[in-house]
Protein backbone atom coordinates (compact mmCIF):
# COMPACT_ATOMS: atom_id res chain seq x y z
CA UNK A 1 0.00 0.00 0.00
CA UNK A 2 1.55 3.54 -1.03
CA UNK A 3 1.89 5.98 1.59
CA UNK A 4 2.69 9.65 1.28
CA UNK A 5 4.98 11.70 2.83
CA UNK A 6 4.66 13.52 6.29
CA UNK A 7 4.76 16.92 3.99
CA UNK A 8 0.79 15.97 3.77
CA UNK A 9 0.46 17.15 7.17
CA UNK A 10 0.68 20.80 6.31
CA UNK A 11 -2.52 20.27 3.80
CA UNK A 12 -5.13 18.71 6.37
CA UNK A 13 -7.90 20.56 6.75
CA UNK A 14 -8.45 21.67 10.96
CA UNK A 15 -11.45 18.95 11.11
CA UNK A 16 -9.31 16.40 10.29
CA UNK A 17 -6.29 17.34 12.53
CA UNK A 18 -8.86 17.52 15.27
CA UNK A 19 -10.20 13.97 14.55
CA UNK A 20 -6.37 12.44 14.51
CA UNK A 21 -5.69 14.24 17.98
CA UNK A 22 -8.77 12.80 19.55
CA UNK A 23 -8.00 9.57 17.63
CA UNK A 24 -4.65 9.38 19.26
CA UNK A 25 -5.35 11.00 22.39
CA UNK A 26 -8.45 8.15 23.09
CA UNK A 27 -5.56 5.58 22.58
CA UNK A 28 -3.41 7.10 25.04
CA UNK A 29 -5.90 8.09 27.52
CA UNK A 30 -7.08 4.78 27.48
CA UNK A 31 -3.82 3.22 28.39
CA UNK A 32 -3.02 5.87 31.05
CA UNK A 33 -6.07 4.94 32.82
CA UNK A 34 -5.14 1.29 32.55
CA UNK A 35 -1.44 2.15 33.51
CA UNK A 36 -2.64 3.99 36.63
CA UNK A 37 -4.98 1.80 37.87
CA UNK A 38 -2.34 -0.91 37.61
CA UNK A 39 -0.02 0.76 39.37
CA UNK A 40 -2.61 2.07 42.47
CA UNK A 41 -3.27 -1.98 42.88
CA UNK A 42 0.60 -2.89 42.59
CA UNK A 43 1.48 -0.48 45.01
CA UNK A 44 -0.74 -2.25 47.69
CA UNK A 45 -0.94 -5.52 46.62
CA UNK A 46 -4.11 -7.74 48.34
CA UNK A 47 -3.84 -10.46 46.16
CA UNK A 48 -1.44 -12.70 46.08
CA UNK A 49 -0.45 -14.18 42.57
CA UNK A 50 1.08 -17.26 41.20
CA UNK A 51 4.21 -17.22 39.70
CA UNK A 52 4.95 -14.90 36.51
CA UNK A 53 1.37 -13.22 36.97
CA UNK A 54 1.02 -9.42 37.59
CA UNK A 55 -1.90 -7.54 37.42
CA UNK A 56 -0.89 -6.23 33.47
CA UNK A 57 -0.93 -9.90 33.00
CA UNK A 58 -4.66 -10.50 33.81
CA UNK A 59 -5.33 -7.06 32.08
CA UNK A 60 -3.67 -9.11 28.62
CA UNK A 61 -5.92 -12.25 29.60
CA UNK A 62 -9.01 -10.24 30.17
CA UNK A 63 -8.57 -9.13 26.75
CA UNK A 64 -7.87 -12.03 25.19
CA UNK A 65 -11.15 -13.51 26.46
CA UNK A 66 -13.08 -10.11 25.20
CA UNK A 67 -11.89 -10.79 22.19
CA UNK A 68 -13.32 -14.40 22.34
CA UNK A 69 -16.66 -12.39 23.32
CA UNK A 70 -16.37 -10.31 20.03
CA UNK A 71 -15.67 -13.08 17.70
CA UNK A 72 -18.88 -14.82 19.24
CA UNK A 73 -20.78 -11.51 19.09
CA UNK A 74 -20.02 -11.31 15.52
CA UNK A 75 -22.62 -13.60 14.24
CA UNK A 76 -25.01 -11.41 15.23
CA UNK A 77 -23.68 -7.91 15.10
CA UNK A 78 -21.82 -6.36 12.22
CA UNK A 79 -20.25 -3.90 13.76
CA UNK A 80 -20.18 -2.31 17.30
CA UNK A 81 -20.42 1.56 16.04
CA UNK A 82 -24.02 0.35 14.43
CA UNK A 83 -24.58 -0.22 18.11
CA UNK A 84 -23.60 2.91 20.02
CA UNK A 85 -24.83 2.37 23.12
CA UNK A 86 -21.62 -0.29 23.10
CA UNK A 87 -19.71 2.70 23.33
CA UNK A 88 -21.54 4.11 26.35
CA UNK A 89 -21.59 0.79 28.41
CA UNK A 90 -17.91 0.38 28.01
CA UNK A 91 -17.12 3.32 29.23
CA UNK A 92 -19.56 2.85 32.25
CA UNK A 93 -18.38 -0.34 33.29
CA UNK A 94 -14.49 0.58 32.99
CA UNK A 95 -15.90 3.64 35.36
CA UNK A 96 -17.05 1.31 37.66
CA UNK A 97 -14.13 -0.99 37.81
CA UNK A 98 -12.23 2.27 38.31
CA UNK A 99 -12.96 1.58 42.37
CA UNK A 100 -10.66 -0.98 42.33
CA UNK A 101 -8.36 1.37 43.31
CA UNK A 102 -10.62 2.27 46.45
CA UNK A 103 -11.39 -1.12 47.53
CA UNK A 104 -8.08 -3.11 48.50
CA UNK A 105 -9.00 -3.53 51.87
CA UNK A 106 -11.52 -6.12 50.11
CA UNK A 107 -9.64 -8.28 47.79
CA UNK A 108 -12.47 -10.59 45.90
CA UNK A 109 -14.04 -7.00 45.13
CA UNK A 110 -11.50 -5.17 44.20
CA UNK A 111 -10.12 -8.14 41.40
CA UNK A 112 -13.75 -7.96 40.59
CA UNK A 113 -13.72 -4.62 39.40
CA UNK A 114 -10.40 -4.46 38.08
CA UNK A 115 -11.51 -7.38 35.43
CA UNK A 116 -14.72 -5.62 35.05
CA UNK A 117 -12.35 -2.48 34.31
CA UNK A 118 -9.83 -4.51 32.23
CA UNK A 119 -13.02 -5.63 29.99
CA UNK A 120 -14.46 -1.89 29.46
CA UNK A 121 -11.38 -0.88 28.15
CA UNK A 122 -10.38 -3.83 25.73
CA UNK A 123 -14.44 -3.13 24.26
CA UNK A 124 -13.25 0.65 23.93
CA UNK A 125 -10.29 -0.49 22.38
CA UNK A 126 -12.53 -2.75 20.00
CA UNK A 127 -14.10 0.72 19.09
CA UNK A 128 -11.04 2.30 18.77
CA UNK A 129 -9.86 0.30 16.20
CA UNK A 130 -13.18 0.46 14.20
CA UNK A 131 -13.02 3.82 14.00
CA UNK A 132 -9.23 4.06 12.36
CA UNK A 133 -11.36 1.84 9.47
CA UNK A 134 -13.06 4.67 8.77
CA UNK A 135 -10.14 7.48 8.29
CA UNK A 136 -7.88 7.98 4.88
CA UNK A 137 -4.69 5.71 4.63
CA UNK A 138 -2.87 9.14 5.27
CA UNK A 139 -4.94 9.57 8.55
CA UNK A 140 -4.22 6.27 9.51
CA UNK A 141 -0.40 6.34 9.02
CA UNK A 142 -0.23 9.57 11.64
CA UNK A 143 -2.69 7.86 13.65
CA UNK A 144 -0.14 4.79 14.27
CA UNK A 145 2.35 6.41 14.34
CA UNK A 146 1.38 9.22 16.91
CA UNK A 147 0.21 6.02 19.34
CA UNK A 148 3.68 4.56 19.02
CA UNK A 149 4.74 8.06 20.18
CA UNK A 150 1.76 8.52 23.13
CA UNK A 151 3.17 5.11 24.07
CA UNK A 152 6.50 6.06 25.20
CA UNK A 153 4.91 9.43 26.42
CA UNK A 154 2.31 7.44 28.61
CA UNK A 155 5.85 5.37 29.69
CA UNK A 156 7.25 8.39 30.86
CA UNK A 157 3.98 9.74 32.70
CA UNK A 158 2.74 7.01 34.49
CA UNK A 159 6.37 6.34 36.12
CA UNK A 160 6.17 9.79 37.83
CA UNK A 161 2.60 9.20 39.05
CA UNK A 162 1.55 9.76 42.70
CA UNK A 163 -2.32 10.19 42.26
CA UNK A 164 -2.48 7.27 40.25
CA UNK A 165 -6.66 7.30 40.88
CA UNK A 166 -7.54 10.86 40.16
CA UNK A 167 -5.01 10.68 36.66
CA UNK A 168 -7.38 7.63 36.19
CA UNK A 169 -10.73 8.75 36.45
CA UNK A 170 -9.72 11.81 34.36
CA UNK A 171 -8.14 10.01 31.43
CA UNK A 172 -10.62 7.53 31.11
CA UNK A 173 -13.36 10.34 30.80
CA UNK A 174 -10.97 12.13 28.24
CA UNK A 175 -10.60 9.14 26.50
CA UNK A 176 -14.52 8.43 26.41
CA UNK A 177 -15.23 12.27 24.87
CA UNK A 178 -12.41 12.14 22.20
CA UNK A 179 -13.72 8.30 20.60
CA UNK A 180 -17.17 10.04 21.39
CA UNK A 181 -15.75 13.25 19.43
CA UNK A 182 -14.02 11.18 16.78
CA UNK A 183 -17.06 8.93 15.87
CA UNK A 184 -19.62 12.10 15.47
CA UNK A 185 -16.74 13.62 12.77
CA UNK A 186 -16.18 10.16 11.05
CA UNK A 187 -18.21 10.41 7.70
CA UNK A 188 -17.98 7.39 6.44
CA UNK A 189 -20.57 4.68 7.55
CA UNK A 190 -19.36 1.76 9.61
CA UNK A 191 -18.02 -0.92 7.24
CA UNK A 192 -20.51 -3.66 6.31
CA UNK A 193 -19.26 -6.83 5.06
CA UNK A 194 -20.08 -8.51 1.54
CA UNK A 195 -20.79 -12.61 1.94
CA UNK A 196 -18.82 -12.42 -1.10
CA UNK A 197 -16.77 -9.95 -0.84
CA UNK A 198 -13.44 -12.23 -0.83
CA UNK A 199 -11.93 -15.26 -3.34
CA UNK A 200 -8.71 -15.58 -0.85
CA UNK A 201 -8.23 -18.64 0.15
CA UNK A 202 -9.69 -19.87 3.54
CA UNK A 203 -5.83 -21.91 4.17
CA UNK A 204 -3.91 -18.59 3.75
CA UNK A 205 -5.69 -16.85 6.64
CA UNK A 206 -6.04 -19.84 8.60
CA UNK A 207 -1.91 -20.66 8.43
CA UNK A 208 -1.00 -16.39 8.97
CA UNK A 209 -3.32 -16.40 11.52
CA UNK A 210 -1.75 -19.68 13.33
CA UNK A 211 1.62 -18.50 12.61
CA UNK A 212 1.02 -15.02 13.70
CA UNK A 213 -0.31 -16.32 17.03
CA UNK A 214 2.57 -18.31 17.55
CA UNK A 215 5.02 -15.50 17.16
CA UNK A 216 2.99 -13.54 19.64
CA UNK A 217 2.87 -16.90 22.06
CA UNK A 218 6.61 -16.32 21.70
CA UNK A 219 7.33 -13.05 21.78
CA UNK A 220 5.11 -12.49 24.82
CA UNK A 221 6.31 -15.41 27.07
CA UNK A 222 9.61 -14.13 26.25
CA UNK A 223 8.90 -11.26 27.98
CA UNK A 224 7.22 -12.87 30.87
CA UNK A 225 10.22 -15.24 31.61
CA UNK A 226 12.66 -12.09 31.74
CA UNK A 227 10.03 -10.31 34.01
CA UNK A 228 9.98 -13.27 36.16
CA UNK A 229 13.88 -13.93 36.52
CA UNK A 230 14.25 -10.08 37.31
CA UNK A 231 10.92 -7.86 38.23
CA UNK A 232 12.93 -4.59 37.53
CA UNK A 233 13.54 -5.61 33.47
CA UNK A 234 9.88 -3.49 33.49
CA UNK A 235 11.58 -0.18 34.64
CA UNK A 236 13.31 0.22 31.12
CA UNK A 237 10.61 -0.06 28.46
CA UNK A 238 11.27 3.19 27.08
CA UNK A 239 14.17 2.61 25.38
CA UNK A 240 12.62 -0.48 23.46
CA UNK A 241 9.27 1.38 22.45
CA UNK A 242 11.41 4.31 21.31
CA UNK A 243 13.51 1.55 19.15
CA UNK A 244 9.97 0.29 18.02
CA UNK A 245 8.71 3.39 16.85
CA UNK A 246 12.11 3.68 14.51
CA UNK A 247 11.14 0.38 12.88
CA UNK A 248 7.11 1.07 12.48
CA UNK A 249 8.28 4.58 10.91
CA UNK A 250 10.64 2.72 8.30
CA UNK A 251 8.47 -0.04 7.82
CA UNK A 252 4.43 1.99 7.08
CA UNK A 253 6.72 5.43 6.10
CA UNK A 254 9.15 4.48 3.72
CA UNK A 255 8.21 1.47 2.08
CA UNK A 256 5.97 2.04 -0.88
CA UNK A 257 4.53 -1.31 -0.34
CA UNK A 258 3.28 -2.16 3.37
CA UNK A 259 4.14 -5.86 3.31
CA UNK A 260 3.19 -8.02 6.26
CA UNK A 261 5.95 -10.10 5.37
CA UNK A 262 9.04 -8.01 5.69
CA UNK A 263 7.19 -6.84 9.32
CA UNK A 264 7.61 -10.34 9.76
CA UNK A 265 11.00 -10.97 9.13
CA UNK A 266 12.16 -8.41 11.20
CA UNK A 267 9.81 -9.20 14.68
CA UNK A 268 11.02 -12.97 13.79
CA UNK A 269 14.86 -11.76 13.97
CA UNK A 270 14.26 -9.69 17.31
CA UNK A 271 12.56 -12.69 18.97
CA UNK A 272 14.81 -15.59 18.06
CA UNK A 273 17.79 -13.01 19.48
CA UNK A 274 15.58 -12.80 22.60
CA UNK A 275 15.46 -16.42 23.11
CA UNK A 276 19.27 -16.98 22.40
CA UNK A 277 19.99 -15.09 24.85
CA UNK A 278 17.23 -16.69 27.17
CA UNK A 279 19.49 -19.90 26.61
CA UNK A 280 22.69 -18.40 26.89
CA UNK A 281 23.91 -18.63 30.55
CA UNK A 282 26.11 -15.54 30.77
CA UNK A 283 23.51 -13.41 29.22
CA UNK A 284 20.96 -10.73 31.48
CA UNK A 285 17.09 -11.11 31.63
CA UNK A 286 17.11 -7.69 30.96
CA UNK A 287 18.99 -8.14 26.91
CA UNK A 288 16.36 -10.47 26.66
CA UNK A 289 13.34 -8.46 27.65
CA UNK A 290 14.51 -5.47 25.53
CA UNK A 291 14.31 -7.51 22.21
CA UNK A 292 11.19 -9.37 23.31
CA UNK A 293 9.62 -5.59 24.25
CA UNK A 294 10.53 -4.40 20.86
CA UNK A 295 9.60 -7.28 18.71
CA UNK A 296 6.06 -7.38 20.70
CA UNK A 297 5.66 -3.33 20.05
CA UNK A 298 6.23 -3.70 16.62
CA UNK A 299 3.94 -7.09 15.81
CA UNK A 300 1.46 -4.72 18.40
CA UNK A 301 1.57 -1.66 15.93
CA UNK A 302 1.43 -3.35 12.73
CA UNK A 303 -1.33 -5.84 13.40
CA UNK A 304 -3.56 -2.30 14.41
CA UNK A 305 -2.09 -1.22 11.14
CA UNK A 306 -3.02 -3.99 9.35
CA UNK A 307 -6.28 -4.72 11.01
CA UNK A 308 -7.41 -1.12 10.21
CA UNK A 309 -6.27 -2.24 6.52
CA UNK A 310 -8.35 -5.42 6.92
CA UNK A 311 -11.72 -3.90 7.69
CA UNK A 312 -11.65 -0.48 5.31
CA UNK A 313 -11.22 -3.43 2.85
CA UNK A 314 -14.80 -5.07 3.94
CA UNK A 315 -13.89 -8.50 2.38
CA UNK A 316 -13.72 -9.96 6.21
CA UNK A 317 -16.47 -9.52 9.07
CA UNK A 318 -15.28 -6.60 10.95
CA UNK A 319 -16.00 -7.70 14.61
CA UNK A 320 -14.64 -11.39 13.69
CA UNK A 321 -11.05 -9.32 12.16
CA UNK A 322 -10.71 -7.14 15.04
CA UNK A 323 -11.54 -10.06 17.69
CA UNK A 324 -9.24 -12.26 16.01
CA UNK A 325 -6.32 -9.77 16.03
CA UNK A 326 -6.59 -9.21 19.35
CA UNK A 327 -7.15 -12.47 20.30
CA UNK A 328 -3.58 -13.16 18.64
CA UNK A 329 -1.88 -10.30 20.29
CA UNK A 330 -3.22 -11.66 23.55
CA UNK A 331 -2.84 -15.55 23.11
CA UNK A 332 0.61 -15.76 25.22
CA UNK A 333 -1.37 -14.23 28.43
CA UNK A 334 -4.23 -17.67 28.61
CA UNK A 335 -1.61 -20.02 27.53
CA UNK A 336 0.76 -19.03 30.12
CA UNK A 337 -2.50 -18.62 32.70
CA UNK A 338 -2.84 -22.80 31.87
CA UNK A 339 0.95 -23.33 32.00
CA UNK A 340 0.98 -21.78 35.09
CA UNK A 341 -2.35 -23.48 36.79
CA UNK A 342 -0.52 -26.85 35.40
CA UNK A 343 2.37 -26.19 37.53
CA UNK A 344 4.71 -26.05 34.47
CA UNK A 345 8.43 -24.01 35.20
CA UNK A 346 8.18 -21.50 32.62
CA UNK A 347 11.85 -20.37 33.49
CA UNK A 348 13.66 -23.86 33.25
CA UNK A 349 15.67 -24.27 29.92
CA UNK A 350 13.71 -27.49 28.31
CA UNK A 351 10.27 -24.84 28.41
CA UNK A 352 12.76 -22.51 26.74
CA UNK A 353 14.10 -24.77 23.94
CA UNK A 354 10.22 -26.14 23.54
CA UNK A 355 9.33 -22.54 23.20
CA UNK A 356 12.36 -22.03 20.28
CA UNK A 357 11.24 -25.20 18.57
CA UNK A 358 7.57 -23.59 18.25
CA UNK A 359 8.66 -20.44 17.14
CA UNK A 360 11.13 -21.53 14.25
CA UNK A 361 8.02 -23.83 12.76
CA UNK A 362 5.97 -20.51 13.02
CA UNK A 363 8.57 -18.54 11.34
CA UNK A 364 9.26 -20.98 8.94
CA UNK A 365 5.37 -21.28 7.85
CA UNK A 366 4.90 -17.59 7.83
CA UNK A 367 8.85 -16.87 5.35
CA UNK A 368 7.25 -19.20 3.33
CA UNK A 369 3.67 -17.68 2.87
CA UNK A 370 3.67 -15.48 -0.05
CA UNK A 371 0.06 -15.23 0.73
CA UNK A 372 0.23 -13.26 3.98
CA UNK A 373 0.53 -10.04 2.17
CA UNK A 374 -3.15 -10.54 0.30
CA UNK A 375 -4.64 -10.17 3.98
CA UNK A 376 -4.33 -6.70 3.47
CA UNK A 377 -5.44 -6.56 -0.50
CA UNK A 378 -7.02 -9.74 -0.93
CA UNK A 379 -8.63 -10.64 -4.91
CA UNK A 380 -12.05 -8.85 -4.20
CA UNK A 381 -15.10 -8.94 -6.57
CA UNK A 382 -17.47 -5.85 -6.13
CA UNK A 383 -20.25 -8.08 -6.44
CA UNK A 384 -21.92 -9.81 -8.63
CA UNK A 385 -23.29 -7.13 -11.27
CA UNK A 386 -19.55 -5.69 -11.10
CA UNK A 387 -17.22 -8.74 -11.99
CA UNK A 388 -13.36 -7.09 -11.48
CA UNK A 389 -12.87 -8.94 -14.98
CA UNK A 390 -15.52 -7.55 -16.55
CA UNK A 391 -18.88 -5.95 -16.51
CA UNK A 392 -19.38 -2.26 -14.92
CA UNK A 393 -16.43 -2.41 -12.78
CA UNK A 394 -13.94 -2.75 -15.70
CA UNK A 395 -15.84 -0.41 -17.36
CA UNK A 396 -15.20 2.45 -14.36
CA UNK A 397 -11.89 1.31 -14.42
CA UNK A 398 -10.95 1.77 -17.91
CA UNK A 399 -13.26 5.48 -17.24
CA UNK A 400 -10.65 6.83 -14.16
CA UNK A 401 -7.39 5.08 -16.45
CA UNK A 402 -8.16 7.27 -19.36
CA UNK A 403 -9.04 10.43 -17.17
CA UNK A 404 -6.03 10.03 -15.27
CA UNK A 405 -3.65 10.07 -18.39
CA UNK A 406 -2.27 6.37 -17.13
CA UNK A 407 0.69 5.02 -19.73
CA UNK A 408 0.09 1.27 -21.19
CA UNK A 409 2.49 0.09 -18.56
CA UNK A 410 0.70 2.05 -15.36
CA UNK A 411 -2.55 0.77 -17.07
CA UNK A 412 -1.95 -3.14 -16.38
CA UNK A 413 -0.45 -2.22 -13.38
CA UNK A 414 -3.31 -0.14 -12.07
CA UNK A 415 -5.96 -2.88 -13.71
CA UNK A 416 -4.48 -5.75 -11.80
CA UNK A 417 -4.12 -3.38 -8.46
CA UNK A 418 -8.13 -2.09 -8.30
CA UNK A 419 -9.09 -6.04 -7.73
CA UNK A 420 -6.53 -6.16 -4.73
CA UNK A 421 -4.18 -8.28 -6.59
CA UNK A 422 -0.76 -8.20 -4.22
CA UNK A 423 2.79 -6.94 -5.59
CA UNK A 424 3.98 -10.40 -6.33
CA UNK A 425 1.36 -11.39 -8.22
CA UNK A 426 1.43 -7.84 -10.23
CA UNK A 427 5.16 -8.79 -10.74
CA UNK A 428 4.66 -12.50 -11.70
CA UNK A 429 2.26 -11.27 -14.04
CA UNK A 430 3.60 -8.40 -15.67
CA UNK A 431 7.20 -9.93 -15.67
CA UNK A 432 8.62 -7.23 -13.63
CA UNK A 433 10.75 -6.84 -10.38
CA UNK A 434 8.63 -6.08 -7.27
CA UNK A 435 10.15 -3.24 -6.84
CA UNK A 436 9.12 -1.60 -10.68
CA UNK A 437 5.79 -2.31 -9.84
CA UNK A 438 5.80 0.04 -6.65
CA UNK A 439 7.44 2.23 -8.84
CA UNK A 440 4.69 2.29 -11.06
CA UNK A 441 1.58 2.15 -8.36
CA UNK A 442 3.25 5.43 -6.92
CA UNK A 443 2.98 6.69 -10.48
CA UNK A 444 -0.44 5.51 -10.71
CA UNK A 445 -1.67 6.71 -7.40
CA UNK A 446 -0.11 10.30 -7.75
CA UNK A 447 -1.81 10.57 -10.98
CA UNK A 448 -5.12 9.31 -9.48
CA UNK A 449 -4.70 11.79 -6.90
CA UNK A 450 -5.15 8.87 -3.94
CA UNK A 451 -2.81 7.79 -1.70
CA UNK A 452 -3.40 3.83 -0.81
CA UNK A 453 -4.81 1.09 -2.95
CA UNK A 454 -8.06 1.19 -0.86
CA UNK A 455 -8.85 4.89 -1.81
CA UNK A 456 -7.82 3.54 -5.86
CA UNK A 457 -10.19 1.20 -5.40
CA UNK A 458 -13.03 3.22 -3.63
CA UNK A 459 -11.88 6.10 -6.48
CA UNK A 460 -13.41 3.41 -9.48
CA UNK A 461 -16.12 1.96 -6.87
CA UNK A 462 -17.58 6.25 -7.03
CA UNK A 463 -16.60 7.08 -10.93
CA UNK A 464 -19.68 7.46 -12.54
CA UNK A 465 -19.62 6.36 -16.28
Amino acid sequence: MQIPSFSNIGRLSKKVVCRILALVLSASCIDISAQSVIAALSKTPSVQFPSGFFHPTLFVVVTAIASLILIALSTKWQSLRRHPLSLYLSAGVAMVGLSAMWTTGMPELSMCLYIAFSFGCAFMNFYWIELLASVTAFELMVIIVGNTVATILVTLITDYLSFYEYFGILSLALGFLCLKYADDTVTSTPPKHSENASTIDTSTVARTITGLCLVGLVAGTTQSIALIEDPSCSLYSVAPSAIALVIVVAIIVNAPDVRLSTALKIISSLTAGALLLLLMPGATPLSSYFLSQIAFSVLSSIASYALALVVKSRTYHTLKAVGTTYAMLSFSSLILLVLVGLGVDITSSHFVIALSFIFICAAIWLMGDRGIDTLINPFRPIGANESPASGAFKKKAELVAQRSKLTPREADVFYLAVVGRSCPFIAEKLVLSENTIRSYLQKVYSKCGVHSRQELISLVEETSE
